[in-house]
């Protein structure tokens, strides 16, 4: 297009000025598209100058139109500056306000749902708040968190997890299971051994608290890159699950006919009977087992005040398993039927410690999962998950049922369909050699 029927190069400031101003006619805005189509130079002008009145116009947008009017008319009796001076101004007021804006913290996911306390930055959270960068923290109980990306992530307590931004998280320990849509694609799980990128599925995170990972994949894909083992990269469909843990990899299918149930621990995990000859010890007046609130099977375990601590126990032989993980489960509930549950002062947990040689020769740490604390409801079991390690050199693993009653005189609990099993009982461990 000839230049001949644009306007006058300096008449450029001009037709921004009067379209700043809204009285901008339309051979006007005929010569300014004119002169934005042949001009690299002055489109870019005009972008940072259109976004910087837009910015201008949105901080002004609280009652102060008048103001604004004023100022567009002082703006456009003022002499405009040449085209280079121009660009540059915008751009630099721009790139502040920008600047400004960037620095107001941005939520990047939502609490859901949650069925227990969960906090960031030790302030407490309710359902439908906004949630920033930042760890997240879930003593117990369930919570569910939906990222700006549209991925749907629930926490099982304890769990720690830092937000780091609409695509991403880090779990420090505890367990997640992730749902991620097609759209919301490439979200990624970091924990202390691997990185888990999500290629739109549903998969379950365990970290335990040496932060070994377990990833298990039901629907879909997920790509897995282990820290500490150079060049490795595992991708993973449904119904495949990996283990990593400190270079080591250990991966299987969650689907294969062939292997077999994992194998329970505990003697008598449902508390079925009879007497102490399946396993557990301990049992008394305060720790026995009933047909009341019986979950599955016939009986379960009931707790009563004894005037301080009551415990039942059991040992297990893991000097096959010491090194590996265990997953452990339970459901516990107070007794509705008490009247003075909701001011008892009552707990129930669960302490597992491991033994080499004697019990004079501890190892690894003490594993303790709290099961029933005093605010939590009476009306109905509350399940309990988590994974721990069972540490190298351990030879007897010795798990005791923990009731506190604060020293009250009434108090009931009950326990049943306890579980301890090998987080992988057919699958062999193998050190990768990156290929």
């Amino acid at each position: 297009m000839s230049h001949a029927a644009s306007p006058h190069p300096d008449r450029f400031e001009s037709l921004l000025a009067a379209l700043i101003d809204r009285t901008l006619d339309a051979a006007g805005r005929t010569n300014l598209t004119a002169m934005l189509r042949d001009d690299p130079a002055k489109r870019d002008a005009y972008v940072a100058l259109m976004q910087l009145d837009a910015l201008l116009e949105w901080e002004h947008a609280d009652g102060h139109a008048a103001s604004s009017a004023r100022s567009r008319t002082i703006m456009s009796q003022r002499q405009w500056r040449p085209l280079r001076g121009l660009a540059a101004a915008a751009g630099v007021l721009l790139a502040v306000g920008v600047f400004v804006y960037m620095q107001r913290p941005v939520p990047i996911a939502r609490l859901t749902r949650a069925t227990a306390s969960i906090t960031q930055r030790d302030a407490a959270l309710a359902v439908g708040d906004d949630l920033y960068a930042g760890y997240v923290h879930l003593p117990e109980g369930q919570a569910e968190i939906a990222f700006a990306s549209g991925a749907i992530v629930t926490l099982i307590g304890p769990c720690d997890l830092d937000l780091r931004d609409p695509r991403a998280a880090r779990l420090s320990q505890g367990h997640l299971s992730v749902h991620v849509p097609h759209q919301a694609a490439g979200f990624a799980i970091e924990t202390p051994a691997a990185r888990c990128v999500d290629l739109g599925t549903r998969f379950n995170v365990d970290v335990t608290p040496t932060g070994a990972t377990q990833v298990r994949v039901w629907e879909g894909r997920v790509r897995v890159h282990p820290h500490d083992v150079s060049g490795t990269v595992m991708e993973l469909t449904a119904m495949d699950a990996v283990l990593v843990r400190e270079g080591q990899v250990r991966q299987w299918s969650l689907a294969d006919p062939s292997a077999e149930e994992p194998q329970e621990l505990l003697r008598d995990p449902g508390f079925e009977g009879p007497g102490d000859a399946r396993g557990w010890a301990g049992f008394n007046d305060h720790v026995r087992r009933t047909t009341d609130h019986v979950r599955t099977g016939k009986s379960a375990l009931l707790f009563t005040s004894g005037g301080g601590v009551v415990t039942a126990w059991q040992s297990v032989d893991v000097h096959s398993l010491a090194g590996s993980m265990a997953i452990f489960e339970a459901y516990a509930r107070h007794d509705a039927d008490d009247p003075l549950a909701a001011d008892s002062a009552q707990s129930l947990s669960v302490r597992i410690r491991f033994f080499a040689e004697s019990r004079a020769h501890a190892v690894g740490r003490n594993v303790e999962f709290t099961l029933l604390s005093p605010k939590d409801a009476a009306d109905d079991y509350r399940w309990t998950r988590d994974v721990f390690d069972i540490p190298p050199g351990a030879q007897e693993m010795l798990i005791s049922l923990i009731y506190r009653d604060g020293g009250k005189s009434t108090g009931r609990a009950y326990l049943d369909d306890l579980s301890i099993k090998p987080a992988q009982s057919t699958e062999s461990l193998q050190r990768s050699n990156g290929s």
